[in-house]
């Protein structure tokens, strides 16, 4: 497999699933990017990225957000796909007021500006045509719809998927 032509930059934060959900997105996204030779990565809800600064600073943010932070469900609406590298082939969440009061407060404590939020769960990331994505949805069918977050991790998410490495975890009550 070929490196990963899309570059992330910075830190990010992702909303990891409980261990059996995790397990079986993982096994997805593998057998996808085994058929389509493209990046492995872990599965995850981005909550926020972008993330600059030392990572001690980052770790204790992160500290600070997890705080009397409760688990909470999220249930998946649909196999989408787009024209974009990051959002090959995703199960789509919808923006309920759990996600969307903690993705201001992540904003908030790692003072960014809050864009245009769309919670999801990438199952495949490449440039892909249109027709291999229909074809490859098909793969991701018996993906868990309903899992519950348990954890918040940061990742250095600088470079290529490949090089992508988890920073820090941290558990949710």
């Amino acid at each position: 497999m070929a490196p990963s032509p899309v570059k992330a930059q910075g830190h990010a934060l992702w909303l990891i699933a409980d261990d059996r959900a995790s397990g079986k997105y993982s096994k997805i996204i593998q057998r996808l990017a085994e058929k389509t030779h493209t990046p492995i990565f872990d599965p995850h809800i981005t909550l926020l990225s972008g993330l600059s600064g030392p990572e001690q600073d980052l770790k204790r943010k992160l500290t600070v957000l997890v705080a009397k932070q409760r688990r909470f469900a999220v249930s998946f609406v649909g196999i989408n796909y787009e024209d974009s590298y990051f959002r090959a082939l995703f199960l789509r969440a919808p923006l309920d007021d759990s996600i969307r009061a903690l993705h201001r407060r992540a904003a908030h404590i790692f003072d960014v500006q809050s864009t245009d939020y769309m919670p999801h769960l990438s199952l495949l990331y490449g440039n892909l045509p249109l027709s291999a994505k229909q074809a490859l949805s098909a793969l991701a069918k018996g993906a868990p719809v309903h899992v519950t977050i348990q954890r918040i991790d940061l990742y250095k998410s600088e470079g290529n998927v490949e090089e992508w490495r988890k920073i820090a975890e941290a558990y949710l009550t």
